[in-house]
């Protein structure tokens, strides 16, 4: 099921005779199982899009745990995988019930997400240090939210053919904690912007869901504020959900019908109760604005 659902992907991205053998390797790497999260639902895949920007097949696969860069050559050049193999075989598994690694493939870009949700918050930090440069280590303790603030949830690493191009650490924010406190902390001013986008999705986008927020220690991310929010799963799947993506979309210059036809893919494999549309992902500075929402179709680990 995990791959002629890839395959339709693909072939709506454009992939043409290219789209089942691509549909093949991505699912090869997918190793679902092991806990889940409000984002993903325990679906083994997700496909994101993104605003602004041309249509891009961006597909998310749970994986057990990190990959051996053995398993991942059919998929990924030799160049990334020279980047990525040094930082996978560097951090040490985590011995916790687990919603595993999910990693997200396009031609351009490949993006880990490790599970930092340890037990003790100070051991999924104490984890990641293999990873870090001294640099990057001063860097987490300045940038860390307090613990009665929030506490470790991912941490991304990004790489494509010029090299590691992100390294965040994601904090999901406590219920009871203010979501603004923590983000004019963070990027004093941008918070206003994430409220009015949001609004395209939510109703009361300040009072919905849980919210995350990422900490960069690459020295490469661009300013701003980086932020994401689950309360788009609350919403209901109906026809108002599919027209405020297009609208979002046409507001900040995105791809409005490739991600209309992607919620539409991942509709027609959900049953009634099924939220696809689960989560959102903004970077905001100033008046530059970038959004990602993540979709979720209802599949079952075969």
């Amino acid at each position: 099921m995990i791959e002629s659902f890839l395959l339709k992907a693909a072939l709506l991205a454009g992939y043409g005779r290219s789209a089942a053998p691509l549909a093949q390797k991505l699912a090869a790497i997918a190793q679902p199982g092991g806990d889940r999260s409000c984002l993903d639902a325990g679906s083994p895949v997700q496909l994101t899009v993104a605003a602004p920007g041309p249509p891009e097949l961006r597909v998310g696969l749970r994986l057990a745990n990190l990959p051996e860069a053995s398993q991942l050559q059919e998929l990924i050049s030799p160049r990334i995988l020279g980047h990525l193999t040094p930082l996978l075989t560097q951090l040490p598994r985590s011995n916790h019930p687990s919603m595993g690694t999910w990693l997200f493939w396009s031609e351009t870009q490949l993006s880990f997400y490790i599970d930092l949700r340890d037990p003790n918050p100070a051991d999924a930090l104490r984890r990641l240090q293999p990873l870090l440069t001294l640099q990057q280590q001063e860097t987490l303790r300045q940038v860390a939210i307090p613990s009665y603030q929030g506490r470790p949830w991912v941490a991304r690493i990004d790489a494509s053919l010029s090299g590691i191009s992100r390294l965040h650490v994601h904090w999901l924010i406590h219920r009871q904690t203010s979501a603004q406190v923590v983000a004019e902390t963070l990027a004093p001013g941008q918070w206003p912007r994430v409220v009015k986008l949001l609004g395209y999705l939510l109703k009361r986008p300040t009072h919905s869901g849980r919210w995350v927020v990422a900490t960069p220690l690459d020295g490469q991310s661009n300013c701003g504020l980086y932020i994401g929010n689950s309360g788009w799963a609350l919403v209901p799947e109906d026809m108002h959900k599919h027209r405020q993506i297009s609208r979002l979309f046409k507001q900040l210059g995105g791809p409005q019908d490739y991600a209309e036809a992607l919620w539409s893919l991942c509709r027609g494999n959900a049953d009634l109760k099924w939220r696809v549309g689960r989560a959102c992902e903004l970077q905001v500075n100033g008046d530059e604005a970038y959004v990602q929402l993540f979709f979720v179709p209802q599949l079952q680990p075969t």
